[in-house]
Parts: C-alpha cells; structure tokens; sequence
C-alpha cells in the first residue's frame, strides 16, 4: 500500500535495540538529539538518539525501580516526561524520583526522593491518598517546571 501524499515519510525505527525496553513517554527533541526515558528489565536510563539516522547515541543509568514495567501496567501507561532548563535535563520517574542530568558531562547531578503517593484535603482539613477509579493509588506524574532557581513538579 503506497503512503498518502499528505503524510511524512518515515525516517527511520529502531526495532533491534529496543525490543526488551518500555520507553515511558514521549521523547524530548533537543538541539540535534532525541532524549527519552527507558525501562530495560527494572533499569531507568536517559537515551540519546540522533533524529536523523535513529542511531542510540548513548545512555545514562538513572537508578533500578524495584519491579520492571512489563509488571505494573500503570508504568506502560503513565508517561515521565523530560524537562530541559540551562544544560540540565529533569527526569520525572514513577515512583517518587526526580533526577537531574547534566547533558554536557553526562553525569547524574543530583536525585531527589519525594513521597510517591497521590494526596488530597478532606474537608476535615486532614490528609488522605487520593484515588480515582483504577488508579490504585498510583503516583501522579508531571512534567517539571524551571522558574528562576526553583523546580515545580507534582
């Protein structure tokens, strides 16, 4: 079947290293690379692909998540995006993780654990997990905000 005139052609995909890997969301295009986050086996790493040839520039081991993807259908479904601010890349995970990369070195800054759990305020004015229906009480996940010196995420 030929390809409609209205649509792009495909550049390129990458089936050989990928085919035991969950990448857990979009990727990010910056400058000349892609950036996403992926899940090999319970290990999440920030890949490098060049856009133009697909080509895995690199990977950078964030940390291990106690269970791989392929167990928990929340991670397949729930996307960690990338932000990118001043040369450092924050890397949003599921269960209760942000790290911070420095693309220039490519070495880890810093990571930073926060309570993984969905919240909200009864009107008792106290603190309980927040749920809606098959969430499970999963974690949210957002992307991360730069405003000035300060990082902004849920």
């Amino acid at each position: 079947m030929d390809r409609p005139q209205h649509l792009p052609a495909l550049l390129w995909k990458n089936d050989g290293a990928v085919s035991s890997t969950f990448f857990l969301g979009a990727p990010l295009a910056l400058n000349d690379e892609l950036l996403i986050l992926a899940d090999q086996g319970g290990e999440i790493s920030l890949w490098a692909f060049d856009p133009a040839t697909g080509a895995k520039r690199g990977q950078i081991v964030l940390c291990e998540a106690v269970r791989p993807s392929e167990n928990l259908p929340y991670r397949r479904r729930d996307a960690c995006p990338i932000t990118v601010a001043d040369g450092v890349a924050y890397c949003m995970t599921q269960f209760g993780r942000i790290i911070a990369v420095d693309l220039v070195t490519r070495r880890m800054l810093w990571n930073f654990e926060y309570p993984n759990t969905l919240v909200s305020a009864n009107p008792h004015g106290r603190w309980q997990p927040y749920q809606t229906p098959n969430d499970q009480g999963q974690p949210c996940v957002s992307a991360p905000s730069v405003a000035g010196k300060r990082l902004v995420f849920l």
